[in-house]
């Protein structure tokens, strides 16, 4: 067949091993059901690099792609890698060159999609066939400084983790350079690489963390039922955080001083805590604040589904993250929950995106780094939540922070025309 009588484009999907159920669930499955929606179908490619011998493995493995299967609703495949251990991943090269080849016999050009780094694949495979296989880098975050700051919390300083920040480096610089286009989950992310490694700002495509319409919303009456579940007075101010317990970046410590500054000049305040796992550590902070004890409410292992009750049970919602590069350049997901739930926000300037999209449109408080810095929150502790206006607050939401408000724009960018 000549390339005049192929077909046009092939779009793949490649992902590596689903980290988290509901991060996977969010970012990359609602994204291609609806993009399928709309006209541009994906074949979901899910990529194990473990050992495929490992009987252990196989099993976890069948479990997670019956799972995918289930959850997605175009066509699906998974593709066993290499291990990543005594550089035997070189050999993926030669893998993809076979995967791909089929493809390329079909179809004039192959696009891949890709939640993992398949720069040094794709650029091996363009040798033999230029130009046909376009890369476009699904870039989540800031992956070096994230494992920058894993270090510091380990405290390991060695050679060999130096040695490792580098290869990251030099890794998400090639993967640029290789990518047609870059989908950046904030603007200060765009901005934080194309200052690092001088790279070409046309390249990139904005692709926030947001949600959906469907699973997010608020609602009155959902509002009313779940607060006489959970015994919620109509005076009680709730105060909601999702999310780890255990994770440096998420600031619990300050959340819980926050409440408890909060709940000082407003003794009807309440703290409805909804965390995967409710940790000793936790448990051994709000000792330390004994006034407040009573005004805590835990959730723990609440489905992503049942998220939305919740939220619109609370009045307002916390999302403080340290100033660090990690937390500058994010995309948190919660945050579109939150508004699209018409939540009103108390975020941390650090986030910069979503602070000044708070700041714009008078969604939330802005807390300054300095105060979360030095544990100082007056300048919160008596914020008047009837000011905002919780209808208002959902409909921006879903104007701006819904997958729906930017499907077409970014299929738009995802076409090979």
């Amino acid at each position: 067949m000549t390339i005049r009588n192929m077909k046009e484009c092939k779009y793949l999907y490649l992902s590596i091993s689903p980290y988290d159920k509901g991060v996977y669930q969010t970012q990359v499955i609602d994204w291609l059901n609806l993009y399928r929606e709309h006209g541009l179908e994906f074949e979901l490619t899910q990529l194990w690099t473990t050992n495929p011998l490992s009987r252990s493995r196989k099993l976890y493995q069948k479990e997670q792609n019956k799972m995918i299967k289930e959850a997605y609703k175009g066509p699906f495949q998974a593709w066993n890698l290499f291990p990543r251990t005594f550089r035997l991943d070189y050999f993926d090269r030669f893998l993809f060159l076979f995967r791909l080849r089929k493809y390329l016999k079909e179809y004039k050009k192959v696009v891949l999609f890709c939640r993992y780094n398949g720069a040094f694949v794709v650029s091996f495979v363009n040798r033999f066939y230029p130009g046909r296989v376009i890369y476009y880098a699904d870039l989540r975050g800031a992956s070096t400084e994230e494992y920058i700051d894993r270090l510091k919390y380990n405290r390991d300083f060695s050679k060999s983790t130096y040695e490792q920040i580098a290869r990251y480096y030099y890794n998400s610089f090639f993967s640029q350079k290789v990518a047609t286009k870059v989908f950046a989950v904030s603007r200060a992310l765009i901005q934080h690489y194309v200052n690092l490694f001088d790279s070409d700002s046309s390249k990139f495509v904005l692709y926030p963390c947001l949600s959906t319409t469907s699973k997010f919303y608020f609602l009155q009456e959902v509002r009313a039922k779940m607060r006489k579940e959970l015994g919620i007075a109509d005076k009680e101010d709730v105060f909601i955080y999702t999310g780890s317990l255990d994770a440096s970046y998420n600031c619990v410590d300050a959340i819980v001083a926050l409440f408890a500054s909060i709940h000082a000049k407003n003794p009807h305040a309440r703290l409805l805590i909804v965390a995967k796992k409710i940790t000793k550590e936790f448990q051994s902070l709000l000792d330390k604040y004994q006034g407040i004890k009573e005004s805590v409410l835990v959730k723990e292992s609440v489905p992503n589904q049942e998220m939305v009750k919740y939220l619109n049970a609370a009045d307002c919602a916390l999302l403080l993250r340290k100033n660090v590069v990690l937390n500058n350049v994010s995309s948190p997901v919660k945050f579109a929950e939150f508004q699209l739930c018409g939540l009103p926000v108390i975020i941390s300037e650090s986030v910069f995106d979503y602070a000044g999209y708070c700041e714009k449109h008078h969604t939330g408080f802005v807390l300054s780094n300095e105060s979360l810095d030095q544990m100082e929150f007056d300048e919160v502790s008596s914020i008047d939540l009837r000011k905002f206006n919780r209808e208002e607050i959902a409909i921006l939401g879903a104007n701006n922070l819904s997958k729906e408000s930017h499907v077409e724009r970014i299929i738009s960018e995802l076409k090979v025309y």
